[in-house]
């Protein structure tokens, strides 16, 4: 097919060398130059916004979120520690901090304990007392569930720094399965407060035999299977702890002497005449004279081992929001020292 080309020399001249246009082109005679059309934009589609039912539940549950919100931008007082208190870091302040702002309801079922107790001291009735029993044990029971739920929301080392210490536990001879007396819930309480770098092998001999639990120093300790429970069973295993890392025992050495400075070793009743105790004022704190014995090798012989570590971690499974209220500088000195701080 043959076209015809109209040329204008003024609109689109050539090189007089090569004959190639220099500017523009040609087009066809009879054509128009083409202009493309772009396609038509559909307009957006305009969302209606939901409306949000809410109910008196939503309201209560968003106020208190932003009362919530309001109150962690309040600025904290900075965290030190108290003057003449033992120092422990910044992050065992934190944890004692925010168990003073949680302990409403601890602090209810203790009154409700006390209350009780006192019913039950002043009864004369078999029936009356067996009925006041019941409902002081369910109280118990409940305040205990209370503090277990507080431990591991405030309490308990950081996940990435727990263990699990039932790998290097051997057992021999025959254990109870009780709740308060089976090593399986020492082992779960021990891996939620002890630092896994603490960890080292163990072993736990139960022996009907045992009169008086019992560490030796060598990596062994002897508990009876029915009478010794999960407290016993951790502050026993804490004589190890202190055993196996130095840096525990002259912590809890340091302590126990900055507690009891001036003051010298005396005999309990009840104990051999050889055990000696700094008596500090661990009685009148919720413990007891124990907390301060004295270890040594013989005259002029350095400590071997504290009760500081091991009552310190029996009182935090037995009790630990109590341990935290009457003797404070005592609890924040286990749990910084458990966690490795």
């Amino acid at each position: 097919m043959w076209y015809a080309f109209a040329w204008d020399p003024a609109k689109h001249p050539r090189d007089p060398k090569t004959g190639r246009f220099l500017k523009g082109g040609s087009t066809s005679s009879g054509t128009a130059p083409v202009t493309p059309v772009k396609p038509p934009v559909k307009p957006a589609k305009t969302v209606k916004p939901t409306k949000v039912k809410t109910t008196p539940d939503r309201e209560k549950k968003v106020a208190k979120s932003k009362a919530e919100a309001k109150k962690s931008k309040v600025k904290q007082p900075p965290l030190v520690n108290p003057p003449d208190h033992y120092p422990v870091s910044v992050k065992t302040l934190q944890i004692d901090r925010n168990l003073n702002s949680v302990k409403s309801e601890y602090n209810k079922l203790s009154q409700e304990l006390e209350q009780l107790k006192t019913e039950i001291h002043s009864t004369f009735n078999a029936a009356k007392y067996q009925e006041l029993r019941a409902k002081f044990k369910i109280k118990f029971h409940e305040r205990q569930q209370h503090s277990r739920a507080m431990i591991a929301r405030y309490i308990s080392v950081p996940k990435q720094a727990r263990g699990d210490i039932k790998k290097q536990v051997k057992i021999n001879g025959v254990h109870a399965q009780g709740d308060e007396t089976n090593p399986d819930n020492t082992f779960k309480f021990f891996d939620l407060m002890v630092n896994k770098r603490w960890h080292s092998p163990v072993t736990l001999n139960f022996d009907t035999s045992v009169a008086r639990a019992n560490y030796d120093n060598l990596g062994n300790v002897k508990l009876h299977p029915i009478e010794d429970d999960v407290a016993v069973h951790l502050h026993e295993m804490a004589h190890h702890l202190e055993k196996r890392n130095p840096w525990l025992l002259s912590r809890s050495i340091t302590f126990r002497n900055h507690r009891t400075k001036g003051e010298t070793t005396q005999n309990l009743p009840g104990y051999d005449p050889s055990e000696v105790f700094l008596l500090d004022k661990w009685k009148e704190k919720g413990g007891s004279g124990y907390e301060g014995k004295v270890y040594k090798q013989g005259i002029g012989f350095s400590e071997y081992a504290t009760e500081i570590l091991s009552c310190g971690i029996q009182r935090l499974y037995e009790d630990p929001l109590g341990f935290h209220s009457e003797d404070p500088d005592y609890f924040k000195f286990t749990v910084d020292s458990l966690h490795g701080y």
